[in-house]
């Protein structure tokens, strides 16, 4: 079970650089628990929470760290995504999507999410023409938005992260809409100020 932040009207708190980060214990696409402390001791973690594994922005963001994966090792960091679902739809969506890195569950459980203070979208957030204008976009680019490939909650936000070997953050991006995507960039930059 994951420390929720949580402030005393128990809204959620977003994570700071410097402050520690929640271990989560989650299965991996094999179903093996796997404490996220095991996988930040030895090296930086980049921690991606994805919203689902049918959000066109999921997808994207998985290729674009698939893309600069290589760049990722070479600066000394590893990665691994969160999300909801059983370890089966992970391991599908690992095979499918020819991913490097591994992706822990957290079955129907928005409480690691929360451990990271990831909140939910809006409904607003969810129909913003912004937001469909991006879906849009990645469509005509081959990245499709399949809502029936959605596991767990679909207002659910994503966020990226990386903790380093003390087991506190260096960077942290919650994202606030459904469009949240981090270049790799800003991770690696990170990874290298550590």
């Amino acid at each position: 079970m994951a420390t929720k932040l949580t402030d005393s009207s128990n809204h959620i708190v977003f994570p700071s650089v410097g402050h520690p980060a929640a271990n989560l214990a989650l299965p991996n696409t094999e179903g093996e628990p796997t404490e996220l402390v095991s996988l930040w001791r030895e090296k930086p973690l980049i921690i991606v929470f994805l919203r689902h594994y049918g959000c066109t922005f999921c997808r994207e963001q998985v290729l674009i760290l698939k893309r600069d994966y290589d760049a990722i090792v070479k600066s000394g960091a590893s990665v691994v995504c969160v999300a909801m679902g059983p370890y089966k739809a992970a391991k599908g969506f690992k095979i499918v999507m020819e991913l490097p890195f591994d992706i822990l569950s957290t079955g129907d459980d928005v409480d690691p999410f929360r451990a990271y203070g990831l909140g939910r979208a809006s409904a607003k957030d969810m129909l913003n023409p912004v937001v469909w204008w991006r879906v849009t976009l990645n469509t005509l680019r081959g990245i499709f938005n399949n809502p029936m490939k959605a596991q767990g909650d679909m207002g659910q936000l994503s966020g990226c992260f990386v903790v380093g070997t003390d087991g506190n953050f260096t960077f942290v991006s919650p994202g606030k809409r459904v469009d949240h995507v981090i270049d790799p960039k800003m991770l690696l930059a990170s990874v290298k100020n550590k």
